[in-house]
């Protein structure tokens, strides 16, 4: 599992959209508690909050 909240430098949130395999501004739009994850088993993509129960499953560039 790899699991990122908000990132304050450009180039990291670059560097970890290409881990996630996933367009780099959905980090950019990331607020406090954000976070977006992917299941290394399963591939699959998804974005939540840490203090909200919604997540949601996020489009991969693949």
């Amino acid at each position: 599992m790899i699991r990122v909240g908000r990132m304050a430098r450009d180039a990291d949130r670059k560097m970890m959209a290409r881990e996630l395999d996933i367009d780099h501004r959905i980090l950019t739009s990331l607020l406090p508690l954000d976070f977006v994850e992917r299941n290394m088993a399963t591939n699959e993509v998804r974005r939540g909050n840490l203090t909200k129960r919604k997540i949601e499953q996020v489009e991969t560039l693949a």
